[in-house]
């Protein structure tokens, strides 16, 4: 159970991590969650709508849209 509970408290911190650098001016800080969120549905609508990859979807919009920056 501890170590569970150590590996949600790391994965917050990773993610702390990254809204620390966005906040610090890096090129992740230009991207906003609409953005990203535009183009995971533009994903979600060009692999025909089908539900389960939100994840995959999202995260492949953030390093497309960090790429064009």
């Amino acid at each position: 159970m501890a170590t569970v509970t150590r590996k949600k408290k790391e994965q917050r911190t990773s993610t702390s991590n990254r809204f620390e650098q966005a906040r610090s001016g890096s090129s992740f800080s230009r991207i906003s969650p609409e953005d990203i969120q535009k183009k995971a549905y533009e994903l979600f609508r060009q692999r025909g709508g089908s539900h389960g990859s939100d994840w995959s979807d999202w995260f492949e919009a953030e390093k497309l849209l960090m790429g064009r920056r």
